[in-house]
């Protein structure tokens, strides 16, 4: 897995200040990741959301079905803007992966609802504000452990050796933008070609999040029955 070491490093090379395989000193270590963090609040404002990838265990109770999720939920953890994977893990380690229903018609359209087995199968999240609620298909008649990997609103990075997991795409925005954001401080010409490319990948993720409906709406919605 990337780091943002190597976020930084990338935005670096793309304006001649470093060379492959060279590290930035700490100061440019520092100054690099200051104006990365400057860089992410300054696209949360003009609503260009950046998410990073959180893998999550909970632990779900015998005959319980239905399950909040945010702060101050049976799951007290940050809501999810978008669950990408949900599994149950098992007692010998290996995972189970849950289909995950998309609509409120899919989790409605189960005739049976109470059916109790030894572990679900599905998982419908109503992605409701300020809590959302996760729906287990059958309902588990044991412990088991649910397991989800999420979509969370990044607010910034707090070192460099920090994981730098994202949806496809943000990486390479993330590290040509930069690049054009330090080029000014190192006395370095922009190339047109990063320059470019900075640009369509910005705006990509932009298009992206609006096509996927993120950022989550504030607004409540559907409940599941």
């Amino acid at each position: 897995m990337a780091t943002v070491l190597d976020v930084v490093k990338a935005s670096f090379r793309l304006i001649g200040v470093l060379a492959q395989g060279e590290t930035p000193s700490a100061s440019e270590g520092a100054d690099a990741l200051s104006r990365l963090n400057l860089m992410l609040a300054n696209w949360s404002i003009e609503r260009i959301h950046i998410y990073t990838k959180l893998r999550s265990t909970h632990a779900l109770v015998a005959g319980t079905q239905t399950y909040t999720i945010g702060s101050g939920g049976v799951f007290n953890t940050t809501r999810p803007v978008k669950i990408d994977q949900a599994k149950i893990l098992q007692s010998n380690g290996l995972e189970s992966p849950l289909t995950i229903l998309l609509a409120a018609e899919e989790w409605n359209a189960i005739p049976e609802k109470s059916v109790s087995a030894v572990q679900p199968l599905s998982l419908y999240d109503d992605y409701a504000y300020p809590l959302s609620t996760l729906h287990l298909w059958p309902k588990p008649s044991g412990t088991p452990t649910l397991v989800l990997v999420s979509w969370q609103q990044l607010t910034g990075f707090a070192a460099l050796g920090d994981p730098f997991d994202m949806p496809p795409g943000y990486q390479q925005a993330i590290e040509y933008n930069l690049a054009i954001l330090l080029a000014p401080e190192y006395g370095r010409p922009i190339d047109a070609a990063v320059a470019s490319i900075a640009g369509s990948s910005r705006g990509s993720i932009a298009q992206m999040n609006m096509a996927q409906g993120l950022p989550p709406a504030q607004e409540p919605v559907e409940q599941a029955a």
